[in-house]
């Protein structure tokens, strides 16, 4: 399917946690290798190309953010392709970050050897290297933190959920209840059997992790904004708690599929 990305813009909330805390570092339980394996065989974690990620950060500024002082949550990071075009673009623009400003990229992922390949590549290709708290192995949909990111900036999984390995399926189904994406219990055993992934990914970033006046800029399946009947819930529902943020802007991505698998 064809990808957009949108960002989403939040207003103003009190409070912001401490970055790097040992609690936001443990708050990720790790998923189990053959889980990864499986989301991987199901075509759900496709990375995304350094193009796309390039292209995202100079369309929005994203760079020119961070060079600012805003944290960046890179949730589903992999191997690190959206972070490590901020970190390029800020290069470019003339910007040598130092610690405390590697420091404010927060990236999370299931995948131990995706987390390893994001610190080989920062190190061989800048000379650079991210605090150890900066990368998290975990469930993001599973984790408990009070981490708050000006700018999320994410990838999710595409898959639906009626593609999603057995266990995973009973892992998830009380989120997409609480989440209001299947509200109805038996939704999940009909049409909304094709709600997407991404879509609570989506949804608990910006509910959960986008601080005050933050923006949420993701790659995501048309079919969020195009399908009927699986993601009419996501298209009626605030897009953070309280309805405080909302939709700016969809760029759907032209040429094919964007992404390779």
């Amino acid at each position: 399917s064809p990808a957009e990305s949108f960002p989403v813009e939040g207003s103003p909330e009190e409070g912001s946690p401490e970055e790097g805390s040992p609690a936001a570092k443990r708050a990720f339980p790790a998923r189990s290798r053959e889980k990864k394996r499986i989301l991987s065989d199901s075509g759900g974690v496709v990375y995304t190309p350094d193009h796309w990620a390039d292209w995202a950060v100079a369309e929005y500024g994203i760079h020119e953010k961070w060079i600012a002082g805003a944290r960046i949550l890179d949730p589903g990071c992999g191997e690190g392709s959206l972070s490590l075009a901020v970190i390029r673009g800020a290069l470019a623009a003339g910007y040598r970050p130092d610690a405390a400003a590697l420091a404010r990229i927060r990236g999370i992922d299931t995948d131990s050897r995706a987390l390893n390949v994001f610190r080989t590549r920062l190190l061989d290709n800048h000379g650079l290297a991210l605090p150890p708290e900066s990368l998290v192995e975990g469930d993001f949909l599973l984790g408990e933190t009070d981490f708050r990111a000006d700018i999320i900036f994410a990838n999710p999984p595409w898959l639906t959920f009626g593609d999603l390995e057995d266990r995973l399926k009973e892992t998830y189904k009380p989120l997409f209840r609480t989440s209001g994406l299947a509200p109805n219990p038996r939704s999940l055993l009909l049409g909304g059997s094709r709600i997407d992934l991404s879509a609570l990914f989506v949804i608990r970033a910006l509910d959960r992790h986008l601080a005050a006046g933050g923006e949420g800029f993701f790659f995501v399946p048309m079919s969020l904004f195009r399908s009927e009947g699986a993601h009419e819930a996501f298209r009626k529902l605030p897009m953070a708690a309280g309805g405080h943020s909302c939709l700016r802007e969809i760029n759907e991505l032209g040429g094919g599929a964007p992404f390779p698998g």
